[in-house]
């Protein structure tokens, strides 16, 4: 279970600053400290099944296998903790530059393909990825428009796909093709 917490902190950055996570993790330290101090007790220890409970070498090397495995757990939920505190110390005149860069990004944000109140690009410009051609059209060469690249702002909310893997692979995909098309541009 540590091991899954500690993948899911480390996939999902946002976890790590949930309440919930924390209270998690510190019950399942806790967790973790009654079943070591349950070995310490003489009865428990003879009429346990549990194979800890017989080979103090194997228990050694368990618990302190899975205290490392907390701490890096810990680790993960105290630097979000921290960059919090620093955030909210952020003086107004940041705050209101970032509001400002958000709505910027929103005004001259214009989405792909038909979807975009401008129309198409060119040829080649769709929103789903699946109707992008690989090969460029020599209409998406010579297009003076801008091309479409996804956007990552604050709220990241900046896009026409719903969160999830779809829109990573939207992402990734258009910003690899970019990367290969710009050599044509220019």
């Amino acid at each position: 279970i540590v091991g899954l917490i500690n993948e899911l902190l480390k996939r999902f950055k946002r976890a790590s600053i949930e309440e919930t996570m924390f209270n998690i993790c510190e019950r399942l330290e806790n967790l973790k400290n009654e079943w070591k101090d349950s070995f310490d007790k003489p009865v428990a220890a003879l009429l346990s099944s549990d194979p800890l409970a017989t080979d103090k070498e194997q228990r050694k090397y368990f618990f302190m296998v899975l205290d490392r495995e907390i701490d890096r757990m810990n680790g993960m939920l105290r630097k979000p903790k921290n960059n919090l505190l620093d955030i909210k110390k952020a003086s107004p005149a940041e705050d209101y530059k970032q509001v400002a860069r958000n709505a910027d990004l929103k005004r001259t944000y214009d989405p792909p393909g038909e979807l975009s109140v401008h129309g198409s690009r060119h040829s080649n410009d769709f929103a789903e990825i699946s109707e992008i051609s690989i090969i460029p059209t020599t209409d998406e060469i010579l297009c003076r428009r801008e091309p479409y690249l996804p956007v990552i702002s604050g709220d990241d909310d900046l896009h026409h796909l719903p969160k999830g893997a779809a829109r990573l692979l939207d992402r990734q995909f258009r910003l690899l093709r970019e990367e290969m098309l710009n050599a044509f541009r220019t």
